[in-house]
């Protein structure tokens, strides 16, 4: 955890490797244990913070902003999106009622091939 607070390994996969244990292993220790999965959450923490201060100092660098969105809400694009049972009728109504003018406007429409 060290190598990634440090920023010496960017994610699990480098930071098990040079310290000679299997990735694998880690993330299920990630699964399994609650006190190393909230101490892995605080390291990537740690280096989420170091990346911000990046930013404010003027350096920009696009693909630590793409960790920032993963780790910290504030940087997505974020929509709410509401239904309710109504809106979700309204809608269904609304397609039917395309489905049958198209079907209308079809049936209207002499074929070309009996021509």
């Amino acid at each position: 955890m060290r190598l990634l607070a440090d920023g010496l390994a960017i994610n699990i996969t480098e930071a098990s490797k040079a310290i000679g244990l299997s990735p694998n292993r880690v993330y299920k220790w990630c699964e399994t244990d609650k006190d190393f999965h909230e101490l892995m959450e605080a390291t990537y923490q740690v280096q989420a913070d170091k990346i911000e201060k990046g930013f404010i100092e003027g350096r920009n660098d696009i693909p630590k902003m793409m960790l920032l969105k993963g780790w910290r809400a504030r940087y997505r694009e974020n929509y709410k999106v509401e239904f309710t049972t109504e809106k979700v009728e309204t809608f269904l109504q609304d397609l039917k009622e395309i489905g049958q003018k198209a079907a209308e406007k079809k049936e209207e429409t002499p074929n070309e091939s009996n021509n």
